[in-house]
């Protein structure tokens, strides 16, 4: 309880804390992606200004950040390097979903409290029954965050257990546990630095209690217990999770971008400055109001689980209008992103200047499955004209 009262007390402004950390993700950006790892000088940053535990509740000893927050966060960090952003935001909001577990498993898990967690919700690895719990095998590739986390906790299928809800299990294990290697698989174009590599575990022993079904997963909860967290409507919560990094990245271009504007050159062209081209000024009007309308589809979003999700349940619509503004909002992004190379020009693919970075790493990022523009919108129009969900995951009731 005192520890609840002190963070209470004490919270701070994270996304002022991630304001300050961008100069130290700057300096280490093009290291993290040639070593395709955060630097540790990075990660213990960050830890120290506790942006790791920010979305988990007040009663686990977090930040009870909203969703929109969480969002702010990780725009701030990826305007210093977007792979340190993506490992952060699935870090802090894994650790955060297991900072809502039953006490049993977060117990098990926070022994100091400042523990990371990271996850993969696919089920690609199957737990068989044994004497006091399960043994899992399989393989998790895309595992942003394991080269920084202490626990994993991994989507499993369980055996004879038929394909219904009840077959699929989140199961918490730490990663030092025997049988558990992580294979260096994450050689990619761009997010490099995440190191998202692929997790292995061979008849890895997982006690009973520690393997969970994720819909009875605040089942423990009583209403006088709940925090805002708990109620974080997961069809948002999960591509909000993925695209805060991109739309901080676009932001740090158009910040490059705008900062030239009245001072770089435009060659073979009778303009002495970019500002003189009034092409020019309209396409940077148009890349930062892509940009600003982003942030209200993604805004509207966020408030799906911080403000509808707080008051009332949240229908089926409102959860696919959610995944549809993320949707969208990665089209604005790369069209922003684009239009600001235009602008820049063949200068801006020049190893050595950050916006070819940035535009490498939001092009990767906003193609994540969890996000993809065309699926989300897709059901948008499914379930506005009354046909079923075309996720897997998620039925949008």
């Amino acid at each position: 309880m005192s520890k609840t009262h002190a963070v209470q007390s004490f919270r701070p402004d994270f996304v002022a804390v991630a304001r300050s950390l961008r100069p130290l993700l700057a300096e280490h950006a093009a290291q993290a992606e040639r070593d395709r790892r955060v630097p540790d000088v990075v990660i213990d940053a960050i830890d120290a200004a506790g942006l790791f535990q920010m979305v988990k509740p007040l009663r686990s000893g977090g930040g009870g950040c909203t969703q929109i927050e969480m969002l702010e966060v990780l725009a701030e960090l990826a305007k210093g390097c977007m792979s340190t952003a993506w490992v952060v935001g699935l870090l802090c909001g894994v650790t955060g979903l297991a900072g809502c577990m039953a006490p049993a498993i977060r117990d098990a898990i926070f022994l100091n409290g400042d523990e990371r967690v990271f996850g993969v919700t696919s089920p690609t690895g199957v737990a068989t029954r044994v004497a006091g719990g399960y043994t899992v095998t399989g393989s998790w590739g895309y595992a942003s965050g394991c080269l920084h986390a202490d626990w994993a906790v991994l989507a499993v299928r369980l055996a004879d257990a038929g394909d219904g809800p009840e077959s699929v299990a989140f199961a918490f294990l730490p990663v030092s546990a025997p049988g558990v290697t992580i294979k260096d698989t994450w050689h990619v174009a761009g997010v490099a630095g995440s190191g998202s590599n692929t997790v292995m575990l061979n008849e890895t022993f997982i006690p009973e209690h520690m393997v969970v079904n994720p819909a009875l997963r605040n089942a423990w909860l009583t209403e006088a217990m709940m925090e805002p967290r708990d109620r974080w409507v997961d069809e948002v919560s999960v591509p909000l999770g993925v695209i805060g990094p991109s739309i901080g990245a676009v932001e740090a271009m158009l910040e490059i971008v705008t900062t030239g504007i009245n001072k770089k050159t435009v060659t073979h062209w009778k303009y002495p400055v970019q500002s003189d081209s009034q092409v020019l000024l309209e396409q940077l009007g148009l890349a930062r109001m892509e940009v600003e309308s982003a942030w209200l589809h993604l805004g509207r979003a966020a408030a799906t689980s911080d403000v509808i999700a707080q008051q009332r349940p949240v229908t089926g619509d409102e959860k696919a209008q959610g995944q549809a503004d993320c949707g969208y909002a990665t089209q604005l992004i790369r069209s922003a992103a684009d239009r600001l190379l235009n602008i820049a020009g063949s200068s801006a693919f020049a190893t050595a200047n950050p916006l070819q970075r940035f535009w490498r790493d939001l092009s990767v990022g906003t193609r994540h499955a969890f996000i993809n523009a065309h699926a989300s919108l897709e059901l948008y129009g499914r379930i506005s004209a009354g046909k079923p969900s075309n996720n897997i995951q998620f039925d949008y009731q």
